[in-house]
């Protein structure tokens, strides 16, 4: 119902003004450091429209949190709980006491650059987007759907249409 976008950028908050001034904004419903929600009106059509913006260094924990299901997130984090670690859209980090979020306190991320080196940390073997939904992560990582994702190599033709907006009747 929404579309959401993840950034890294040099200059985060130069591209959160860009995001939430462009000329299809009808309203900025949030604008902070590391995310801001628009509505956008395009052709009568109305959506909202988030975009976090996170450091370079945390881009694959990010990608990994925002590309999950719920269900799927809650067991990672309860997977890397029993490691003694922590999940996070910033990353994967040793547990502690403190209640204030690792990455605000500078702690070192076991591992959160990409997604693979998150579930390598975590005993798994990489899960596609597609598949991560709510099972166990077992039934996930060994399944033969995992396997049966359409590749490249899989498709042997090429569907070729014109429409009428072409050259085509």
């Amino acid at each position: 119902g929404d579309l959401d976008f993840l950034a890294c950028a040099e200059h985060p908050q130069a591209l959160a003004k860009v995001f939430t001034t462009m000329p299809e904004v009808s309203k900025v419903l949030a604008s902070g450091e590391t995310k801001c929600s628009v509505r956008l009106d395009i052709n009568n059509i109305h959506i909202q429209a988030d975009l976090r913006l996170v450091p370079k260094e945390s881009f694959g924990a990010a990608l990994m949190y925002f590309t999950g299901s719920k269900e799927h997130n809650v067991r990672l984090r309860e997977r890397a709980l029993r490691r003694k670690l922590t999940l996070n859209e910033y990353g994967l980090f040793p547990l502690d006491d403190d209640s204030t979020p690792p990455q605000q306190r500078g702690v070192k991320a076991v591992a959160s650059r990409t997604e693979e080196s998150i579930y390598k940390a975590l005993e798994l073997p990489w899960i596609p987007p597609e598949v991560r939904e709510d099972r166990t992560l077992e039934e996930i990582a060994t399944h033969e759907g995992v396997h049966a994702l359409i590749q490249l190599d899989d498709i042997k033709s090429e569907l070729h249409a014109h429409t009428t907006a072409s050259d085509g009747r």
